[in-house]
């Protein structure tokens, strides 16, 4: 519930799924070598998920029906395009802090901020970094929550 995962190591995968079950929920998986999550056999599943900037492929081999994989849900990755709107995901660019710092926070435009899913008994948990897993009674996509001020409360710019 709280990884970011990152391998820049030559052909490499971030995660091999095979025989196992994985369910992957308020993680990042970015900017590994090959391929970001790439699954042989077993169950996967995926829930507020960031899985992006992977040299191959995000994912590969997922089960698919038409382009839409099945058990992904409210999760963002580039692509098959099928999977844009459907299930809450998103296809495109999860905007990052700052990637080349490996800074995976979100930057306040980022479509993940308030697009996740949150799960039934997790209000309570945490993101990585420790901060409250629920803003704004929304919960982002990704291993961090973005901390925005309360609704309704004046910010002063000088």
């Amino acid at each position: 519930n709280r990884t970011v995962n990152v391998s820049p190591v030559a052909h490499s995968d971030g995660i091999y799924v095979n025989g196992a079950a994985a369910t992957f929920v308020n993680a990042t998986v970015a900017y590994n070598y090959d391929v970001g999550i790439r699954y042989g056999s077993g169950t996967i599943a995926m829930t507020n998920a960031i899985v992006w900037g992977h040299t191959a492929a995000d994912v590969t081999n997922f089960p698919a029906v038409g382009g839409i994989l099945q058990n992904v849900s409210y999760s963002l990755l580039s692509g098959p395009a099928e999977m844009n709107g459907t299930n809450g995901c998103i296809v495109g660019d999860p905007l990052f802090a700052n990637a080349t710092t490996n800074d995976y926070t979100l930057q306040k435009a980022s479509p993940c901020v308030n697009s996740g899913f949150t799960i039934p008994g997790l209000e309570w948990a945490v993101d990585l970094a420790g901060n409250p897993r629920v803003n704004r009674q929304l919960v982002d996509m990704g291993a961090y929550e973005k901390q925005l001020p309360p609704l309704g409360t004046l910010v002063t710019v000088r």
